[in-house]
């Protein structure tokens, strides 16, 4: 599919960068992408993997691309922002990954009429089964939304939401894959304690994962009709579920989505002049 973009820059090239790269090769996309980090080895396994260009200068990516990616870790936002003191961004959409960080932030570092997408897309991008949600800040047109879609649709739904959403978001889509992963391996750890070959234990479980998600897809069954049709009265699921049910698991994965969302909020107010007076404007629709 044909993009107007022009050129994609992003300032950092990791894992959630390369993913996105990924997606929108697959897609089509027909512009440029450049990328820059700080390893000239990575920067040259995603040159010849991808045939972008790459670059260890962020200042250049900032000047020369019509959306800039900004994907690096909330905690080195400060740094980079540093580096590129004195880029006018002008008309330039700014698409922001980093975890936590607020409009706001990007307002106070780059100016307050710089147009802002905060958005968390997550690791399925790698194989267009990705999902991501995105906010607008104010100065946001119908085309930036455009622009943002396109990138993020790349990699799967995309779903517009208010900023005070994102940390959610982030703790429930972003770390998701990494949590489903964690509760995987204590599944497989006391599947191979109990003696079943380790190859075994993963494959039963990743393909069930697949196979219900597939299941859920298909069906339209919220999560509890789903358990209902799977346990039958007496059984082995419904042994499983009341164990959990009797000693703490949804309180536990309760506790999981708060820590992370928590942790979400305070990295965005990491960097961040509290006293310095914000602009209130009312967001374009």
């Amino acid at each position: 599919m044909e993009s107007s973009i022009g050129t994609i820059g992003f300032i950092g090239a990791g894992n959630m960068a390369e993913a996105m790269i990924k997606s929108l090769l697959v897609r089509g996309y027909n512009g440029n992408i450049v990328a820059s980090r700080r390893s000239v080895e990575q920067l040259e396994r995603l040159n010849k993997t991808y045939e972008i260009e790459t670059t260890t200068d962020n200042r250049k990516v900032a000047e020369q691309s019509d959306v800039v990616v900004f994907s690096v870790k909330p905690q080195s936002l400060d740094t980079v922002m540093e580096g590129l003191a004195g880029i006018h961004l002008g008309e330039r959409l700014v698409l922001s990954i980093a975890a936590g960080k607020r409009t706001s932030y990007f307002e106070q570092k780059l100016g307050s009429q710089t147009r802002i997408c905060r958005a968390m897309p997550n690791i399925g991008f790698f194989y267009g089964c990705g999902v991501s949600a995105y906010y607008l800040n104010g100065n946001c047109s119908e085309n930036e939304e455009k622009n943002a879609r396109y990138i993020l649709e790349a990699g799967g739904p995309t779903y517009r939401v208010n900023e005070s959403d994102m940390d959610v978001v982030t703790a429930l889509s972003g770390s998701g894959p990494a949590f489903f992963s964690y509760f995987l391996s204590c599944m497989e750890e006391k599947a191979i304690k109990m003696g079943l070959q380790e190859r075994v234990a993963h494959s039963l479980l990743t393909k069930t994962v697949e196979g219900t998600a597939e299941f859920l897809k298909a069906n339209g069954l919220s999560y509890t009709e789903f358990i209902d049709k799977v346990a039958s009265k007496g059984g082995t699921t419904e042994a499983g579920i009341s164990f959990a049910k009797t000693n703490g698991i949804k309180e536990g994965i309760s506790g999981i989505i708060d820590a992370a969302a928590k942790r979400s909020r305070e990295l965005g107010l990491s960097g961040m002049n509290i006293n310095q007076p914000l602009e209130i404007r009312c967001e374009k629709t």
